[in-house]
């Protein structure tokens, strides 16, 4: 039996690229998920085997390789990110302690921020705010900064737009819950 380049491309099509989509697709939603390359392209098979089996019965190429996959990675992808303060058997524990911090965090915190200068930096870590999932590049934007007042109150600086902190500077951070209505910047503790 010969196999044609169409043949090919569809044995290619119904194997691999519904685990790619599929798994990509989750990782918008979960980011520290990651695969070494040889584990990907096993995972790429796994996957693409229950698809390439929806494709032998008779489902249109673009169905199974490109729609279905799709569509299941996004209904993961709001599952995962739904249940994600909650400890499951279903989704991965984060790799690390800076994962889990920033992924696990639904509500917005203030955060004390130390840096190896000694800097401290109080700030709202929040929707608009976000950590990196890149083990070798950690940053973190914070959307509001916090400065002291006269009377000693914590405010959310009006003059700024968020601040960028490279991780490698960062020796620690405090994360403190914010109480309804505190992340607009008004706090009295210290």
């Amino acid at each position: 039996m010969e196999v044609t380049t169409r043949e090919a491309l569809e044995i290619a099509v119904s194997w691999l690229v519904p685990g790619f989509v599929l798994s990509n697709t989750i990782r918008l939603f979960v980011p520290f998920i990651r695969w070494e390359r040889q584990d990907a392209v096993l995972g790429y098979l796994a996957v693409g085997s229950l698809f390439a089996t929806l494709r032998l019965i008779g489902f249109p190429i673009w169905l199974t390789g490109l729609v279905l996959p799709l569509a299941a990675g996004v209904v993961l992808g709001i599952v995962a990110n739904y249940f994600r303060e909650q400890v499951s058997h279903f989704l991965p524990l984060p790799p690390t302690a800076w994962d889990a911090a920033f992924w696990m965090r639904r509500k917005p915190c203030f955060v004390v921020i130390v840096l190896k200068d000694g800097t401290v930096i109080r700030g709202i870590y929040g929707r608009n705010s976000r950590a990196s999932s890149d083990p070798d590049r950690r940053d973190l934007f914070l959307e509001g900064i916090l400065t002291q007042d006269t009377k000693g109150r914590w405010r959310v600086d009006p003059h700024t737009l968020g601040l960028w902190i490279d991780g490698s500077q960062i020796v620690t951070i405090k994360f403190i819950m914010a109480k309804r209505g505190d992340e607009n910047g008004e706090r009295t503790t210290s």
